[in-house]
Parts: structure tokens; C-alpha cells; sequence
């Protein structure tokens, strides 16, 4: 993998962060909150995370940029969560999503209520465009310390 171009998620995205700091590996999944298997990567890397202290996570999404999609919006929340409300109530939601606990943005929305203290429309914008600049073509996408895990290799590696 490491023969591949490196790609630095920036900080300016605010991708978001869960996890070890300090941790020796950064996995980043670029993902979408209706997407099957990014629903299926979700759940395994929430599991490593409960065990284990050498990486972290970091979530960008790749959605539209329109306002009236349900899964920009979702995106949105979550990201407000992350800012907003600190580590445990934002894997609890993320958990709840993905694990298909919660399937409806107005749930998700009354369950984990957050002050839009700022506007994240930008910032979804932003995350879009990172995407592109990188070809990411499929959800979920996964970055190991900043290489794309491609094929041969799976997530299970």
C-alpha cells in the first residue's frame, strides 16, 4: 500500500475524529449515511475502536451538496454532534444509525438534539470537494495512514 499516493486528510474538513488521538493508525472512511456497506464498515470499525487503543477513526462523507438531501443533512448532524456534544453521545448516534437502530433523520434528530451553532453547509461542501480532488468513486472508501485500501486487501486485513 505504501507504494501508493499518500493523501492527507485536512484539517480545514473537519473530518470527523473518534478514537485514540495518539494512536499509531489513522483509518478514515469516506462513507455516506444511506449506504449498505458503509453501514457494515461502521460496525466493524466501531468494534476495533471498543478494544483497541492503536487507531483512530476519522469520518468524512461523501454526499450532495443539495440541502433538501436527507443524507446531507444527516451528514451535518453528525458533524455538529462531533463538534458539539463530545465523543460518547456521537458514537452513540453514529451506533444507533448504523446499526439500524435509528433509520429516520427526524429520530435521529430528536434523540440526539445539537445547537447549530454554526453553518456545516460549507463544510459538507468542503468534504465533497476533498473527494473528488482524490477520485473517491465508491462508499465506502477506506484510507490506512493515508493509502487507499484497494484490492487485493479488505477492511478484515
Amino acid at each position: 500500500m505504501t507504494s501508493q499516493q499518500h493523501y492527507d486528510v485536512p484539517k480545514e474538513i473537519l473530518p470527523i475524529i473518534i478514537g485514540n488521538s495518539k494512536a499509531v493508525h489513522t483509518i478514515t472512511i469516506i462513507s455516506n449515511p444511506s449506504c449498505n456497506p458503509c453501514a457494515i464498515a461502521h460496525k466493524m470499525l466501531s468494534k476495533w475502536l471498543a478494544v483497541r487503543d492503536d487507531i483512530r477513526l476519522q469520518i468524512v462523507f461523501a454526499t450532495t451538496n443539495s440541502d433538501t438531501d436527507v443524507n446531507v443533512k444527516i451528514s451535518r448532524h453528525f458533524i455538529a454532534l462531533s463538534k458539539n456534544c463530545g465523543e460518547n453521545i456521537l458514537e452513540e448516534a453514529l451506533d444507533d444509525w448504523y446499526n439500524e437502530n435509528i433509520k429516520d433523520h427526524t429520530k435521529l434528530i430528536l434523540k440526539y438534539p445539537v445547537d447549530y451553532q454554526n453553518d456545516w453547509s460549507s463544510l459538507t461542501t468542503e468534504q465533497n470537494k476533498w473527494c473528488e480532488k482524490i477520485e473517491i468513486n465508491s462508499n465506502p472508501s477506506i484510507l490506512v495512514n493515508g493509502y487507499k485500501l484497494q484490492a487485493p486487501y479488505e477492511l478484515e486485513d
